[in-house]
């Protein structure tokens, strides 16, 4: 009987943090004013499933900015990050 319970425990919280994974997603409620370029290290896009479009700025203290991917500024960033030799 407590082989049966332990085993249930185990399930219930593996099959939690599965359940917790697959709807934890970073989505941006508003967004940053300009940051500097030479501040950003990485950008990610918001999942498909977030009300608004955005990508995701990481800079180099490791703080993360959601920024709106249609503002000119945006663009020109994401251009020149994605030019940068890896």
């Amino acid at each position: 009987m407590l082989e049966l319970f332990m085993l249930t425990v185990v399930y219930d919280n593996l099959f939690a943090g599965v359940i917790k994974l697959e709807t934890s997603t970073d989505c941006c409620l508003k967004f940053s004013a300009r940051i500097p370029l030479q501040q950003v290290v990485s950008l990610r896009t918001t999942s498909s499933s977030c009300p608004r479009k955005a990508l995701i700025f990481t800079t180099k203290k490791g703080k993360t900015f959601c920024v709106d991917p249609s503002e000119a500024w945006v663009q020109s960033h994401v251009t020149k990050i994605e030019s940068r030799p890896q």
